[in-house]
């Protein structure tokens, strides 16, 4: 799953000699509910936290309460995550989690306020689409992050430590200047992402 993809990755970089981290969600609508508790899992620091607490309609394999079962392997690297108006559910459960424990500092925009999740049903008795049968998605739980009473909607998103909010004109500049360059060579210009700027001078900040 993804949570294993991004743990292989970050594991490779600190054996090439990385010592902290900018995780960027901007624009990360979620995914699995498993995944962003294996996801906060990997940087939790201190076992018996409770990640992320749902309220269901009714029993559909989404757990009451989950704990922090053991302090993660990436618990001791220095963290800043980017979140924007993009990132939602899943990507509002690890930043919420890190930022009531104080884990990690948040920088970017406010997030979109989905505090909720969907359970898929695969409706076998309809005939396939392009091969697929069709999916049934129905809202079945509501989440509080990081064990506190703070539920999560348009009303209440995820507000970062250190706002910047960027325009639309600079957000196409960052994602032009993206697809231009080779994906095979790592390259970030701070003068054209006041968000990515800010998230590194914070990291300056944090203990080694």
């Amino acid at each position: 799953g993804s949570c294993d993809e991004v743990s292989r990755v970050i594991h490779a970089l600190r054996g090439k000699g990385m010592k902290k981290l900018v995780f960027d969600l901007r624009g990360n609508p979620g995914g699995y509910f498993n995944e962003a508790i294996c996801m906060v899992n990997l940087f939790a620091d201190n076992p018996g936290d409770t990640v992320v607490v749902s309220k269901t309609r009714r029993s559909m394999n989404v757990p009451a309460e989950a704990i922090v079962a053991r302090r993660g392997p990436l618990a001791d690297v220095p963290l800043v995550v980017l979140i924007d108006r993009g990132s939602a559910s899943a990507s509002e459960i690890f930043a919420g989690a890190m930022q009531v424990w104080k884990r990690a500092q948040l920088a970017g925009d406010t997030t979109f306020g989905k505090g909720i999740g969907q359970t898929s049903i695969k409706l076998y008795n309809f005939p396939p689409i392009d091969g697929e049968f069709p999916v049934l998605k129905i809202t079945t739980f509501k989440f509080f992050v990081g064990g506190s009473q703070r539920g999560i909607d348009h009303d209440h998103p995820i507000i970062p430590d250190a706002v910047v909010v960027l325009t639309k004109v600079e957000v196409r500049k960052i994602m032009e200047d993206r697809s231009e360059r080779d994906p095979n060579v790592f390259y970030v210009d701070l003068t054209l992402d006041a968000q990515l700027k800010e998230a590194v001078e914070m990291l300056g900040k944090a203990l080694p």
